[in-house]
């Protein structure tokens, strides 16, 4: 089989489908996906690693913060997600995505520990899923939550300044989402060698995921929206945003005592007693 010399375009159908891998030494690189092909291009040697291991059109990627490493994710019966090394082209690691139908969003936090996805799955028999991973790439998410919704939710984005924050959106819902990690110490009163020798004495990290859906009042705006097409928080850690495909902004602020009324506004169905979490317009 013929190996591709070059590749033109790239697949301008998916959101963040380029991305950013400039780094101090190197100046002048990004990276794309262009069908079932992920290309990593350096400007200053206008030279193309073309690498290849997706059956499936990708649909979405993301980078690590350092740009050590990229992640891919197609969607499809043999659907992989695969850790590129960005210097070498090399694949880290490459785990199944059969069982969700693969993933159709992913996003990198700001510490580079975490990242997360969305599934591709939305039908009678399975929910959409959210997962959280660990950078150091399992076979397996850290935690996992189902996406109480029919709208199949396309995008997915950490929140910079807080990376157990999270917003999803589909075309006509929002969620905000917490990752919240717990820390057990499996100890004995009096541990003996052999038990540790098979380490059954060690700290473990639990992960979970809490969700709240965001309500919109459409009568209390001056026109009503359309479908929603990707949301990100802002510098300030306190507001998010969802844009939608008429080009408008939907701007989501915190609740504050001060708030005279949430009537009319942006505001998730869940307590902040239940979940750190509680927005308005």
């Amino acid at each position: 089989m013929q190996e591709l010399g070059w590749v033109f375009g790239f697949s301008s159908n998916i959101s963040s489908g380029v991305v950013d891998l400039r780094t101090s030494t190197c100046p002048k690189s990004v990276c794309y996906a262009a069908g079932h092909n992920f290309i990593i291009y350096d400007g200053n040697t206008h030279t193309q690693m073309i690498l290849q291991g997706h059956v499936h059109q990708i649909q979405c990627l993301a980078a690590a913060p350092d740009k050590s490493c990229i992640l891919t994710c197609d969607a499809g019966c043999d659907a992989l997600l695969i850790q590129w090394d960005s210097k070498t082209g090399q694949a880290m690691k490459a785990v199944s995505q059969a069982r969700t139908n693969g993933i159709i969003a992913v996003d990198v936090s700001s510490d580079g520990s975490f990242f997360a996805t969305l599934s591709a799955t939305v039908s009678a028999d399975m929910l959409q899923e959210l997962s959280i991973w660990d950078m150091v790439l399992g076979n397996e998410p850290l935690c996992t939550v189902s996406v109480a919704s029919d709208d199949l939710q396309i995008c997915v984005r950490f929140n910079e300044a807080d990376g157990g924050e999270l917003i999803t959106n589909g075309s006509t819902t929002v969620f905000f989402w917490r990752h919240l990690t717990t820390h057990n110490t499996s100890t004995h009163d009096h541990p003996s060698a052999a038990s540790e020798a098979k380490g059954e004495n060690k700290d473990v990290n639990h992960h979970h995921l809490e969700g709240a859906q965001a309500v919109l009042k459409p009568k209390e705006l001056k026109c009503v929206p359309g479908s929603f097409t990707v949301s990100s928080f802002s510098p300030n850690p306190q507001i998010a945003y969802s844009g939608t495909v008429d080009g408008d902004a939907i701007c989501w602020g915190e609740i504050s005592e001060s708030c005279p009324t949430t009537q009319g506004c942006y505001h998730s169905t869940q307590s902040s007693e239940q979940i750190p979490l509680n927005w308005v317009c």
